[in-house]
């Protein structure tokens, strides 16, 4: 799996690997592969095109406006 590391010592950052190019389909998929455990669960997103969504993030801009003014 590609990862980066920083050396402390010359501040430097390793790529493993070292190229894009060795980059494997595989690896990508790994990143986007759904997780095989029970107690996991998967982040809700909000949509976009819910008007219910975008009255509730109205709401809470215009709470929190109301507190930094």
């Amino acid at each position: 799996m590609p990862f980066a590391e920083l050396s402390m010592a010359t501040f430097i950052i390793q790529w493993q690997p070292s190229k894009l190019e060795l980059v494997t389909n595989e690896m990508v998929h790994q990143f986007f592969a759904k997780i095989e455990d029970d107690d996991w669960e998967e982040l809700q997103l909000w949509r976009k095109s819910s008007p219910a969504n975008f009255g509730l993030a109205k709401l809470l801009n215009d709470s929190l406006a109301s507190i930094l003014v």
